[in-house]
């Protein structure tokens, strides 16, 4: 096995996910992900803050295609280099003084949304 995973050419680009990283995301049913809602045809998840442009999102499970929808799209046209993920507060503190992290300011309050899965033995 080649420890620098499969080569994209062999993959249409797509790479496997990791496993446990996606477990940890909501499904798509809990978000609702389809067609864009009428009246929000600019709101599909190329431009979303948690889209990563390899059919894959940082909070939602499985391949995501570039213009589909969900109910936690957040604008991620404010900053292409971060994806959007650089925000500050009215007091001018970034996202990542905030949070600690870049991003997790952002995912923490969605991933609370989720029902907690029993912890097995």
């Amino acid at each position: 096995m080649d420890p620098l995973g499969p080569d994209p050419s062999e993959t249409d680009g797509r790479l496997s996910p990791d496993p446990k990283a996606e477990e940890d995301k909501i499904s798509k049913d809990e978000v609702a992900y389809g067609h864009p809602p009428n009246g929000r045809p600019n709101q599909v998840c190329a431009r979303c803050a948690y889209y990563d442009g390899a059919f894959r999102c940082d909070i939602v499970r499985g391949d995501i295609t570039p213009d589909m929808w969900c109910t936690e799209w957040l604008d991620g046209h404010r900053d292409v280099s971060t994806r959007g993920r650089t925000s500050t507060d009215p007091q001018g503190r970034s996202e990542s003084t905030l949070s600690g992290n870049v991003g997790v300011g952002l995912v923490k309050p969605i991933l609370r949304k989720r029902k907690e899965k029993p912890k097995t033995v």
